[in-house]
Parts: structure tokens; C-alpha cells; sequence
């Protein structure tokens, strides 16, 4: 089966102390269709492995495993992109595994990478196709620990920045990190269920509790992520009353400059329509204007002051 597989594409499978791994990214149909005649696997398995509306899970099927995971991506919220899981499936057989995958965990293709050097194949390797499995595992969980890093990053520095002015121009992000949150927290929420009962199905002979391990882990990550949300919640109704808190100030402002100088406008429209203006008598009517509309301004000064808007 191994000469079958790399004869095909040496680029993309590796083999070593009688352990094949191929390394798929976007099989097309044909090509899916291929793999599965090789691997002796249903091709429903490896063409709906790039479904990323399919859940995380482990399925015991004839001859081999499949696991699927919804792995979450570091995304940087200043280049954010709409991706934040992508989805990598690994079929187990007993002499080989086959991860299928989109491209987009890094770290995945950077393991492929350094298996071409002998060396690292046969260090990988040396423990069957169970120690190549939990290493790819490994892999994929340490992905995961990245973005719930990066998440817990973006939003410690948008705890700096929601204060003041800057508050109400943040409400946006802190809206879509909190969603981020819960999208990750999610895809992951299953992982330590399945890598516990891979502890059953494909124990790890000189790694006791391997499988444990990596699920605690992946439980910290759950716990982190539950602790981002509330602070994102908590950030959300300090900015989100720091901005109605603003909004009150620009109000008062403005009832305060309408009730100021609407009355001053109105007493100087009167002054100056009246057809027999009863202070151009006076010595000097401008400066009785001027005290008049002055003493209205007053009142009205007054009287916002009392009502507690100044």
C-alpha cells in the first residue's frame, strides 16, 4: 500500500519503519476517490473532511479510525480575516495514517515538512503509527493554544483602550471578539471526550497517559477561553455605559446651549421688529439693549443651573 501511495506523489507522503503518512491538502474528488481505493476506506470519510460546518468527532470504522477536528486559526484581529476554524481529518489505519486538510494550520504543514529529514521521520516514527498520530495531535492542539493566546492578547488590548473617547470606537471589536470567543470555545469544546477515548482505541505504548494529557490541556484552553468571554462581557457593559455616559454629556450640551441663546435670540427679534422700538427714546438704547439681552441671558443661565444641566 505504501508503494502505491508515494509512487503517486512522493511530495506529499513519507514512510518510515514500515509507517506511511500522507499528507493531503484539498483533495479533489477523483483524488479523494484514489486514497480511499489505497487506504481501503469509505470515500464519503475523506470528501466530507473538509466540511467546515462538519463537527469534531471519532468514528470506529472497518479496518481504521477516523478523527475529525475543527482546529481554530491565530487570527490577528488587525488583519482578521472570515476564517476561524479550519477543519483537518485523520484516518488511522494500523500501518499508516492520512491527514486530510485545507492548508491553513501552518504547523501541520511545517510537521509534514520536517518528516522529509531521515533523521526526524525515524524519531517520530519509532513508536508505530500511534506516536506519528499523537504527535499531529500534539500539533493541532498547540494550534489551538496559539489562537486562544492570540484571542486573550487582542482583548487584554482592548481592555487598555476601552476608556475615554476611545471607548465607543471599540464597541465593534469587542463585539466580534466576544463571538470569536464562543466560536472557538465551541470547536473545541469536544476535544478532550474524543482524545480520551483515543486513550481506549489507540493507546500510546511508552507514552502512558499521553492521550490525558493533551485532553487537560485542551480543558485549560476551554477555561481560558470561558474567562476571555466574561471579560469581554464585563468590557462590553463598561464601554457600552462609558458611551451612553457620553452621549448624556453631549445632550446636555446642547439643551444647554439651545436654552441659553434661544431667549437672547428672541428678545433681539422682538427688539428689532417692533414697528416703534420703545427704548430708541432712551439716551443711549444700545447699551439698554445690550443690558436687557444680558439680563436674559442670566435668567436663562440661572435657571439651567438650578435644573442641575450645568
Amino acid at each position: 500500500m505504501a508503494d502505491r501511495l508515494t509512487t503517486a506523489d512522493d511530495s506529499r507522503a513519507v514512510s518510515a519503519r514500515g509507517i506511511t503518512w500522507s499528507c493531503i491538502e484539498r483533495p479533489t474528488r477523483a483524488e479523494a476517490e484514489a486514497l480511499a481505493s489505497a487506504y481501503q476506506m469509505d470515500p464519503t470519510d475523506i470528501i466530507r473532511s473538509l466540511d467546515r460546518g462538519g463537527e469534531s468527532g471519532l468514528w470506529q470504522r472497518t479496518g481504521y479510525l477516523h478523527l475529525q477536528l475543527q482546529v481554530p486559526l491565530p487570527v490577528v484581529e488587525r488583519v482578521r480575516s472570515g476564517t476561524l476554524t479550519a477543519p483537518v481529518a485523520l484516518l488511522i489505519r494500523p500501518d499508516a495514517l492520512l491527514t486530510v486538510h485545507t492548508g491553513e494550520v501552518r504547523s501541520l504543514v511545517r510537521l509534514f515538512q520536517q518528516c522529509s529529514s531521515p533523521d526526524v521521520r525515524e524519531e517520530i516514527f519509532a513508536g508505530g503509527v500511534t506516536a506519528l498520530l499523537t504527535a499531529v495531535v500534539r500539533c493541532l492542539v498547540e494550534t489551538a493554544d496559539a489562537a486562544v493566546t492570540r484571542l486573550g492578547q487582542d482583548i487584554a488590548t482592548l481592555e487598555d483602550a476601552a476608556t475615554g473617547e476611545v471607548a465607543v470606537a471599540v464597541v465593534n471589536t469587542l463585539v466580534r471578539l466576544q463571538r470569536r470567543t464562543g466560536e472557538v470555545r465551541r470547536a473545541i469544546a469536544s476535544w478532550p471526550t474524543i482524545l480520551r477515548r483515543l486513550e481506549e482505541l489507540a493507546p500510546s505504548p511508552g507514552m502512558s497517559g499521553e492521550w490525558d494529557r493533551l485532553a487537560s490541556r485542551v480543558e485549560a484552553l476551554t477555561r481560558a477561553l470561558e474567562d476571555s468571554a466574561a471579560v469581554c462581557t464585563s468590557l462590553l457593559i463598561g464601554v457600552t455605559a462609558a458611551s451612553t455616559l457620553q452621549w448624556e454629556r453631549r445632550l446636555r450640551a446642547l439643551i444647554a446651549v439651545a436654552a441659553l441663546t434661544l431667549p437672547v435670540i428672541a428678545v433681539a427679534v422682538i427688539l428689532a421688529m417692533a414697528p416703534a422700538p420703545p427704548l430708541r427714546s432712551l439716551p443711549n438704547p444700545f447699551a439698554v439693549e445690550l443690558a436687557l439681552v444680558g439680563t436674559v441671558f442670566l435668567i436663562a443661565l440661572f435657571v439651567l443651573r438650578r435644573q442641575g444641566i450645568l
